[in-house]
């Protein structure tokens, strides 16, 4: 026993590049199969549908652009074929490739087994596990935060101008994956570049300055000149952040941070080192000041604009979730095992680590779709007496906790689809939210044939239609939430309106006999019979038929 632990201790304490490349590998076939079959979200969407069109204008993808992401999604997909296995596939890349980065940034910082487990346990971790299955750009930009974390540590610890130069191109980088990373990353580098002389920095800054140009110029030339590119982004921020941030008049965005960060940090963790209580036994640990300084740049400033302004989902928080890692790591370094470590503590450690993956496992398969079962438990099934404001918070909830689990969304998709595709796109039309937990986008882009309107309020508080899809193409933009069109003239020959989202359903069933139809993942889609050649008048209160003629397709 003594001569395999000193053969697994001389490996762990030989060329780091080894364990990361085993670690690389572990990850990555552990992510492949389990990828999601159908695009995640509404963001997922516009990914996929830059992937076809770059417009920023109808959000192909939104901005601010994400023109690495598109880039790089593209390559992938003269690979798989389609986008969604494409931006999946950079996902799971980018997912085996963090913990193995994970790992040679903590092997500057701890004991060789103690950044294993670090990156163990980091890669198994809910959070990270999740956002490597599906085609989202969360998981693609942690990645990058710590390959850019290490080069500044190098650049700092070591007053080294190759790492500078090297951090500098990374958080260039990282901005063509998503822009505002290169602005909450920016005090690292600043951080690393501060003891370096005038001329480092001013070269340092130019290397970042034209590595930025290589993104930013055609990424602001496709979206129609600087002008268009900022009324483009600043719209959309305004549309999200301004409800969400600290001086938005409603404080239910600023809930909303507080939540998704609070809730991001205890799944993304994963509650594993709760399993370390015995390290917060031992004496502090004697931290390196520059590692110290660099991991609360790291997260300060990340997580203030998260909480005070916004924060849209769980994967907000994989930016900064490492670093916390990292801080837990010499914690967990106090009882490493070692050659001197008495070999009961070194069994324990293992137990600890051991069961601290278990229950990342658990978390990660039983969480979800124990907590949809819980929701979907709760009275709004087809019948039942409830009011649209009780309907709405638990449609919410019951979405996006159906996105977080993977194999339940994928049922969801692969049901909606089957099920209207049995029905003629000449004889049905299909009436949907065109909010980002609504279908409208998905139907848009999986069933283009059939023509789908999107229902919601507008900016001025009316409730109508907003958005069109047909054929591939739609007029979706900021703009168009300017005003609603509070009627839908059915076009000639259509007699069956689809009705995928239970908000519509529930405000249409008492106007309009729908049948739900239960869909084999435990959802419903609302069917209803319309006479051909009518007018569907919609408000909050009411749906009027009356007798008008035809509405045209969308171009």
């Amino acid at each position: 026993m003594r001569r395999s632990r000193s053969g697994v201790t001389q490996w762990l304490g030989g060329h780091p590049r080894r364990p990361a490349t085993l670690l690389f590998l572990l990850f990555l076939l552990i992510h492949l199969p389990m990828r999601s079959a159908y695009l995640v979200n509404w963001d997922s969407v516009n990914f996929a549908l830059g992937l076809d069109e770059f417009d920023l204008a109808h959000h192909q993808p939104h901005p601010p652009g994400y023109i690495g992401y598109i880039v790089l999604g593209r390559l992938l997909r003269t690979i798989t074929g389609d986008a969604n296995s494409a931006l999946t596939l950079l996902s799971t890349i980018a997912g085996a490739a963090a913990p193995a980065a994970l790992y040679l940034l903590c092997r500057r910082l701890m004991k060789p087994a103690s950044a294993l487990t670090v990156a163990i346990l980091f890669g198994t971790s809910p959070v990270v596990w999740y956002y490597s299955e599906v085609g989202l750009t969360y998981i693609v930009e942690a990645t990058g935060a710590i390959l850019l974390a290490g080069a500044c540590f190098e650049a700092r610890s070591r007053g080294s101008a190759r790492h500078l130069f090297i951090a500098a191109v990374l958080l260039a980088g990282l901005g063509a994956i998503r822009q505002t990373t290169t602005v909450l990353l920016l005090p690292i580098c600043v951080f690393a570049a501060w003891n370096f002389p005038r001329r480092t920095k001013l070269a340092a800054t130019a290397i970042a300055m034209g590595t930025a140009a290589v993104w930013l110029v055609p990424l602001i030339y496709m979206a129609g000149g600087p002008s268009e590119y900022l009324a483009l982004s600043r719209q959309l921020a305004g549309l999200t952040g301004g409800r969400t941030w600290i001086g938005a008049i409603n404080g239910t965005g600023m809930i909303q941070n507080f939540g998704y960060v609070a809730l991001g940090w205890v799944l993304g963790l994963g509650l594993a080192f709760l399993i370390f209580p015995v390290a917060l036994l031992y004496r502090r640990p004697e931290w390196n000041k520059d590692a110290s300084s660099l991991l609360a740049w790291w997260c300060v400033v990340p997580t203030v604009v998260f909480l005070l302004v916004h924060t849209g989902q769980l994967g907000y928080v994989l930016l900064v979730l490492p670093a916390g890692y990292v801080a837990a790591g010499r914690r967990i370094d106090q009882i490493t095992g070692g050659e001197r470590t008495p070999v009961g503590v070194r069994h324990r450690y293992v137990a600890a680590t051991a069961s601290a993956v278990a229950i990342n496992v658990v978390i990660f398969f039983a969480l979800p779709p124990t907590s949809l079962a819980l929701v979907r438990s709760q009275p709004d099934q087809p019948g039942a007496s409830t009011t649209e404001a009780d309907v709405r918070p638990r449609e919410i909830v019951a979405l996006a906790v159906r996105q977080l689990d993977i194999p339940a969304n994928d049922r969801h998709w692969d049901g909606v689809i089957d099920l209207i595709e049995r029905f003629d796109p000449e004889q049905a039309i299909v009436l949907a939210e065109p909010l980002n937990r609504g279908s409208f986008r998905h139907i848009a882009y999986y069933l283009p044939d059939f023509v789908t309107y999107g229902i919601g309020y507008d900016r001025a508080g009316g409730y109508g239609v907003l958005f069109t899809a047909h054929d591939g193409t739609t007029d979706y933009s900021i703009d168009g939430l300017d005003s609603s069109e509070p009627s839908i003239l059915i076009p000639s020959g259509v007699d069956v309106v689809i009705i995928p989202d239970r908000p519509i359903r529930k405000l249409l069933e008492s106007q309009l006999a729908i049948t739900e139809v239960r869909l084999a993942g435990g959802d419903y889609v609302g069917v209803a019979r319309v006479d051909p050649n009518t007018e569907l008048v919609l408000n909050r209160e009411e749906l009027v038929l009356n007798r008008g003629r035809s509405m045209p397709r969308p171009r």
